[in-house]
């Protein structure tokens, strides 16, 4: 190997500390002078070998205040070894201990009372060190020695910046990527949009999954949780100051303008952790707050901010994450008041239905609800509304979902009733007893277990409670326990860490006691029952008598109803603890006769009934049979509602109007009042029944299909006609929404033609006008062939 020379001259100064300074021959100086040394070193690489030798030449130079007279240090014999054998002069730096005089002895100084200057400065004879390097090493030690002599600098910019890095990311893949610098005085303010409302409503409100989320992931949460209108997202996005990540330090403006940070390991871990965090947080909300139904999943960016320290170099010092929010489907935000307001509704039909106080009758009372008003979509489930709740508010969509619309809605009504509830994700047997995957609701009541609540597998045939507040030990379809048929897995779990679901109650060990409800109506003079079941399996575990109230007459009379010039009044007396009345006596109209009793034969005297009306022919003919008169003499009302009542007393005047003793069948029917003896025949012909609450519901609206079903009852029990041929309801989009006590009796008014269409729909759960009324029930006299 070929040998190379090196010659490096390296001057430095040496400040030497200490209560005493060493000089040679053991001479010292006082404590407080410094002593300075210029050390001039000689590297030598010998040609003929690999050994070093280093040469130290010391030049004494002028001391401090007080100058001592100079002293020649002794260098015999060091600097005529010759250089072959350097072994036995070698004196290593690290060993300076051989030559010091110990601390404890030191030799005292000579300083003369006048010192003289000296002409000259006198100079320290070289000597020779002697330095070994073997090997690569010689190389190594070149290359330490041009880094010690040329130290590196840092090249501090111009001016104070501050660097703001973006990276999209749209399913996880990164989709843009962009780096932005400011002058520190130009820092733009709005990249911290979000302030959390804690105040809001949903931070009180119960949260599943939230509640398992991380310090970074919960920023983000409560982000969103307090976000306002989060519609305002798909648009402008929310940003959340997430964490600051103080690992990432120390990087030059270059390095910052080069990306040299990408290829740092602790850069791509943050954007893991931050990437992770962001969407279990998405995640995490859209299951905890299905009310938003308008969106689901979201375009999010990640957004480091660099700013520089004082020594020029720069230090990430926080990270926004900015969430930017995607439709659920093109046109859902122009749904979205259609939606909110059909969730009101839902609310309060479920409410009205709930009997009781207890959580059971409220879930029992929400899941018949959805199951009535849904159907499940077998054609076609892709269709991106059947995969949230507007499919199943929504005529347009007509009330078509899947598993995520059955289970979502009851979420909401559920949230909105305080009961506390999750979404599970995993899979169910389907109708073929083929796994398929699905979602579905797990219910906490009051003794803190778990129950399922599955609206979606109980949307068959007819209404079923199987899995309804459901035990896993209970039997559901296909002859499985609720256990085996519903296994939660996939999305949530498949997070790392994964999220938890609550454990399902696997036995009905206890009932759960539920509000009282009423098994026998209670009237003036008759005890009604009441009794108390289980809110989960409906059993009833008391009763309880509800004493009849009888009647308290008042002397005086009450007008009911003023006269008019061409109406008759109403006065009866009333009682004083319910609502019946008793001696009711017509007051004479103040003008010409009564024009409510109908001439058979005239034409209808009716303004508001034009000739070019589609339903003229219908009420001509019900005024001349004395079956249906106006409002007023020359007012029909034809768009306007009937009532339950209202409509007894058409069927009423048919039958001839016969007439009964009076009998408490109804709280809300009392003695005495126009519509009695019409409600006592049509209960007593069972042409007209109550609700399961009790009532008979005489001021209530009456449905388009709770007009048709009293038709067909009416035909066989009143004109014994067979009432049993039916017709499909295909040719109407809306056939799905029909409830299941009204299906037969819709099939058989299609069948005789009977039904009168609204736009093509059956509109069966809407409220039937006047000239409904008169349209099909001329129609159901030429059917059943009794026209005259």
């Amino acid at each position: 190997m070929k040998k190379l020379c090196l010659i490096l001259s390296l001057v430095f100064s040496l400040v030497v500390p200490g209560p005493l300074s060493v000089l040679a021959d053991g001479e010292t100086i006082p404590a407080d002078v410094e002593e300075e040394f210029v050390l001039e070193e000689e590297f030598v690489l010998d040609e003929e070998g690999e050994d070093v030798v280093l040469t130290i030449q010391e030049e004494e130079t002028e001391l401090s205040e007080e100058p001592q007279e100079p002293v020649q240090e002794e260098t015999e014999g060091l600097t005529e070894e010759p250089a072959e054998e350097p072994a036995e002069t070698e004196v290593p730096a690290e060993e300076p201990a051989e030559t010091e005089v110990p601390a404890e002895e030191p030799a005292e100084p000579e300083v003369p009372a006048e010192p003289e200057a000296p002409a000259e400065e006198p100079v320290v004879e070289a000597e020779e060190v002697e330095l070994v390097i073997e090997g690569e090493e010689e190389e190594v030690v070149i290359q330490e020695l041009e880094a010690a002599a040329e130290p590196e600098s840092v090249v501090e910019p111009e001016e104070d910046l501050v660097f703001v890095i973006t990276m999209t990311y749209d399913d996880g893949v990164l989709v843009e990527e962009d780096m932005q610098s400011y002058p520190a005085s130009e820092e733009p303010e709005d990249l911290y949009v979000a302030e959390v409302n804690y105040n809001s409503p949903r931070f009180t409100e119960f949260h599943w999954f939230g509640d398992q989320l991380g310090e970074m992931e919960t920023k983000m949460y409560q982000g969103l949780l307090g976000a306002g209108d989060l519609t305002e997202c798909v648009t402008s996005g929310i940003n959340v100051e997430v964490i600051e990540y103080f690992e990432l330090t120390g990087y030059t403006a270059t390095q910052l303008k080069e990306k040299e940070y990408k290829d740092d390991e602790r850069y791509i871990q943050m954007l893991d952790d931050v990437g992770n965090a962001a969407k279990r947080a998405m995640s995490a909300f859209e299951y905890d707050y299905p009310e938003d139904f308008w969106f689901s999943g979201c375009k999010y960016s990640v957004i480091p901010k660099a700013k520089r320290r004082a020594d020029g170099l720069y230090d990430f010092s926080s990270i926004v994450v900015s969430f930017k929010l995607k439709e659920y489907y093109t046109g859902i935000l122009d749904e979205l008041a259609d939606t909110e307001a059909a969730i009101d509704a839902a609310y309060e039909a479920v409410m009205a239905q709930a009997q009781g106080v207890k959580r059971g009758d409220y879930v029992r009372a929400l899941h018949d609800y959805i199951v009535n008003l849904g159907e499940y979509s077998q054609d076609d489930r892709t269709k991106a509304p059947y995969h949230t709740i507007t499919g199943i508010l929504l005529d347009k969509y007509e009330h078509l979902t899947v598993c995520e619309g059955y289970a979502k809605l009851a979420k909401i009504l559920l949230d909105r009733m305080e009961i506390p509830s999750v979404l599970v994700c995993g899979y169910s047997y389907g109708s073929e007893q083929t796994t398929i995957n699905h979602l579905w609701n797990l219910v906490q009541m009051e003794d803190n277990n778990w129950y399922l609540l599955d609206c979606t597998w109980d949307d068959q045939d007819e209404l079923m409670q199987t899995y309804c507040l459901a035990v896993g030990s209970s039997i559901g379809l296909h002859n499985v326990t609720v256990a085996e048929d519903h296994v939660s897995s996939g999305y949530m779990l498949d997070f790392e860490p994964a999220f938890t679901y609550p454990e399902l109650l696997m036995t009905h060990t206890q009932h759960v006691l539920g509000g009282w409800r009423m098994v026998k109506v209670v009237s003036a003079h008759v005890d009604g029952e009441k009794g108390k079941c289980c809110s989960i399996c409906g059993e009833i575990l008391e009763t309880g008598v509800i004493p009849a109230f009888g009647h308290e007459w008042e002397e005086e009379y009450t007008i009911d109803k003023e006269p008019t010039e061409t109406e008759a009044g109403l006065k009866s007396h009333h009682c004083s603890v319910c609502d019946a009345r008793t001696d009711i006596q017509e007051i004479p109209a103040t003008g010409t006769t009564d024009p409510t009793i109908p001439v058979t034969g005239e034409k209808e005297p009716f303004e508001d009934v034009d000739e070019d009306k589609w339903y003229y022919d219908a009420v001509v003919d019900v005024y001349q049979k004395g079956l249906m008169t106006g409002k007023t003499a020359t007012y029909f009302g034809a768009e306007e509602g009937l009532s339950r009542a209202q409509f007894a007393a058409v069927l009423y005047r048919r039958a001839g109007e016969p007439k009964s003793e009076y009998r408490a069948l109804f709280p809300d029917v009392p003695d005495g009042v126009w519509f009695t003896q019409c409600v006592l025949w049509a209960n007593d012909a069972q042409v007209i029944l109550g609700y399961n609450n009790g009532k008979f519901g005489a001021d209530d609206p009456i449905t388009r299909e709770q007009l048709c079903t009293i038709l067909w009852r009416y035909a066989k029990e009143v004109d014994g006609v067979d009432n049993s041929e039916q017709k499909e309801l295909t040719a109407y989009s809306d056939s799905a929404q029909i409830s299941d006590f009204a299906a037969e009796a819709l099939k058989w008014c299609e069948a005789k033609g009977i039904i009168n269409d609204r736009d093509g729909k059956l509109a069966a759960w809407e409220n039937a006008t006047r000239a409904d009324c008169a349209t099909m029930i001329s129609r159901y006299l030429k059917a059943i062939g009794k026209d005259r």
